[in-house]
C-alpha cells in the first residue's frame, strides 16, 4: 500500500504578505526618530570630548611653556640673578642700505 502526501498550501504568497502601508509608514517614522535621537546623542558626546581634549591640550601646552621658560631662565641667569642684556645683533642694522631711487 502506497500513501502519497502531497499537501501544498493553496496560496503560498499569503504567508509572505506585506503589512499595510500605514504600518510601514509608522515603522519608518519610529525608526527615523530613533536614529535622529541617536545621532544627537553621538554628536553631543563628540562635541564634549572635543572641547575637553582642547582644554587639556591647552593646559599641557601652557605647562610645557612654563617648563621650557624655567629651563631657559636657569641656564641663562647671570651671577646677579637676572637675564643678560640683549645685544640686539639681529634687531639692529649697523649700515642700512639706502633705498635706490626710482628709475625715471
Amino acid at each position: 500500500m502506497r500513501v502519497s502526501f502531497s499537501v501544498r498550501p493553496a496560496h503560498p504568497i499569503k504567508f509572505l504578505s506585506l503589512p499595510p502601508p500605514f504600518a510601514c509608514r509608522k515603522l519608518e517614522e519610529a525608526h527615523n526618530q530613533f536614529m535622529d535621537e541617536k545621532d544627537q546623542t553621538i554628536t553631543q558626546i563628540y562635541r564634549e570630548s572635543k572641547e575637553q581634549a582642547r582644554s587639556i591640550g591647552l593646559q599641557k601646552q601652557q605647562e610645557l611653556l612654563r617648563q621650557k621658560r624655567a629651563e631657559f631662565a636657569q641656564r641663562y641667569r647671570t651671577s646677579h640673578g637676572q637675564f643678560p642684556q640683549a645685544t640686539g645683533g639681529l634687531d639692529s642694522v649697523k649700515n642700512p642700505a639706502s633705498p635706490s631711487p626710482a628709475a625715471k
